[in-house]
């Protein structure tokens, strides 16, 4: 996966998703999974009579129609393309402390899990905001050279959010540009997935139920620093790291983890927040305690997943104290990630 940062117009043809994609959440996995596969078919596509689209998976359906071109031989395929904002519009729209649940390091890693050509984290401003929907589709053509876009059913864009499906849909039409519109994702128990959702759960310390509309665990990645050493001291040493500024991170309290470490991994305790039996007036960091493991990982960088919250975060009398509570949270935890399939 390439990384577009440049201004310069992209000569190669696009079939570009568009959205926000904070979570990555299944429902964005389908808009993307979907735009490889469209890219894929796009040559023939434009020939088909019938492209079905599958609701329940987001799969593209080219077996019905007429495939294919009696001209010649068909031109090399268009390339799939991710495009989100940064910052995320609710920092400039709203919000300037508001933090996605995934940092852009983040993002670009779990992205580069999938075969897409191109993510292009676009700069967001009030001046983007502004654009009219004609213009910001114009502006996908000239600087992308879309051929052709899939949204959401929610999707909204333009000033003043005028934009709609239906509007993108017109609009494609009078600029040549194809546009396929793919239905809301639910959970098994008929919940719509939403970013909002997941950041609620998570808000609440509802971890499994994030984790189950994410699709995934809810991951922090960072590289491990060295911190005050004291958790060897009482047979807890812990890998510290400092996650990206601009991450979300759930309520401070301990958690059970896995900690993917070295292509590994592993399971262990996560302490989110300031660790204030240590020291008062620290920033927050994320602390974590892998289980039956003593390397030494400074500067490598780790991935930890959460699985469930253990308890809040509190100031103990002493080190001693502090070494019991956190003996009794690695049994807890143990117990937790045994159920974990």
């Amino acid at each position: 996966m390439q990384i577009l940062q440049s201004n310069s117009p992209l000569e190669t043809a696009t079939v570009i998703t568009i959205g926000k994609f904070e979570a990555l959440h299944p429902g964005h996995m389908r808009l993307i999974e979907a735009t490889i596969e469209y890219a894929k078919l796009f040559n023939n596509a434009a020939e088909v009579l019938s492209i079905k689209l599958d609701s329940s998976t987001g799969k593209l359906d080219s077996s019905t129609g007429k495939l294919g071109s009696s001209t010649g031989p068909a031109s090399s395929a268009p390339a799939s393309a991710v495009l989100s904002f940064t910052p995320h519009p609710a920092q400039v729209l709203s919000d300037p402390k508001y933090t996605p649940l995934f940092s852009s390091r983040e993002q670009a890693f779990l992205l580069n899990q999938h075969p897409i050509d191109y993510w292009i984290p676009y700069p967001f401003s009030q001046q983007t905001a502004n654009l009219t929907p004609k213009a910001f589709c114009q502006l996908l053509q000239t600087q992308f050279n879309c051929k052709a876009l899939l949204i959401g059913e929610s999707f909204r864009f333009g000033h003043n959010r005028t934009g709609t499906p239906e509007t993108l849909h017109t609009l494609g039409k009078e600029l040549g540009i194809t546009v396929i519109t793919i239905p809301h994702s639910q959970s098994e128990d008929e919940q719509k997935i939403s970013t909002s959702q997941i950041r609620t759960y998570l808000q609440e310390g509802r971890i499994p139920e994030a984790n189950k509309l994410l699709g995934r665990p809810f991951s922090i990645m960072g590289t491990v620093q060295k911190g005050r050493q004291l958790g060897r001291t009482i047979g807890f040493p812990t890998a510290n790291i400092h996650p990206d500024d601009d991450k979300f991170l759930p309520p401070d309290g301990v958690y059970a983890a896995k900690i993917t470490v070295n292509g590994q991994k592993k399971s262990g305790i996560t302490n989110i927040g300031t660790n204030p039996t240590i020291v008062s007036g620290q920033t927050r960091k994320v602390e974590t305690h892998i289980f039956d493991f003593d390397a030494d990982i400074y500067g490598e960088e780790i991935i930890v997943e959460l699985y469930d919250f253990i308890r809040p975060e509190r100031t103990f009398s002493g080190i001693e104290e502090l070494g019991q509570q956190i003996t009794a949270d690695a049994r807890e935890a143990r117990k937790v990630l045994a159920a974990v399939k």
